[in-house]
């Protein structure tokens, strides 16, 4: 193997162990505030909630029409979809898309799946059996494939390689187009990851004081959003809503 395929791998290696812990952070920032976090976004969707009712009922009646509850609760629904929708998925760690391709797009990716199964399949490499690191490694690749990515099966074939020679010493030959390109975009990339969340709620959770000065935040902001909130439902009460 060259060396700069074998940077490559090193490479691929630090982004998948920034990752993982980057999915540790996520969670674990999520159960120390989460609950606060769930609260306060909560309490700012009301209060869009009812500045959206208060605009659509001022519209109504500076051009002199009557506010009906039904289209007055059609137009919020439509109008808060999308933040309810976010709301519900406050929690969600990971959220995978599946990515549109041609045909023959497809065929290379079946392709190259059933070359990874092949590689990683412990009945053709007993070294590989219960070893977590390989075990880790295909559940990358079967959700590259049922996210039709190809990218990513790519960058599993050279993991799976480098896997193999260590287990085994078996070596593979791995052509890579463009790889000082695609190191370039990798350094980037784990600089990126370095520099934004969840990676860097390390340096939060790492310190109680800042916990505890984030959850003190949290509830501030809480408070702020529930006497808005009270302070617009006063409002809304006095409006001339009519019933169907």
């Amino acid at each position: 193997m060259n060396e700069k395929l074998e940077y490559y791998q090193t490479l691929l290696f630090k982004r998948e162990n920034l990752q993982k812990e980057g999915e540790f952070l996520q969670i674990s920032y999520l159960q120390t505030f989460g609950e606060l976090l769930e609260e306060r976004y909560s309490l700012f969707i009301e209060c869009v909630k009812y500045k959206k009712m208060l605009s659509f009922c001022y519209a109504r009646k500076n051009a002199g029409l009557s506010v009906f509850r039904r289209e007055m609760e059609t137009f919020l629904e439509e109008a808060m979809a999308p933040f309810y929708e976010k709301l519900a998925a406050l929690t969600k760690i990971r959220n995978e898309k599946l990515i549109e391709i041609p045909e023959m797009e497809l065929f290379r990716i079946k392709k190259l799946y059933r070359k990874l199964a092949r590689m990683l399949h412990p009945d053709l490499h007993p070294a590989l059996c219960g070893d977590f690191e390989a075990y880790s490694l295909w559940n990358k690749v079967r959700r590259a494939y049922e996210c039709n990515d190809y990218h990513a099966l790519l960058e599993a074939e050279i993991l799976a390689a480098a896997l193999l020679e260590k287990r085994e010493g078996t070596a593979f030959q791995i052509d890579v187009d463009d790889l000082e390109e695609k190191i370039s975009e990798l350094q980037s990339e784990l600089d990126r990851l370095l520099q934004e969340e969840p990676y860097l709620y390390k340096f939060l959770l790492n310190d109680r004081e800042a916990v505890e000065e984030k959850k003190r935040e949290l509830l501030s902001e809480i408070e702020d959003y529930r006497n808005y909130l009270n302070a617009l439902k006063r409002e809304a009460e006095t409006l001339p809503v009519k019933e169907d």
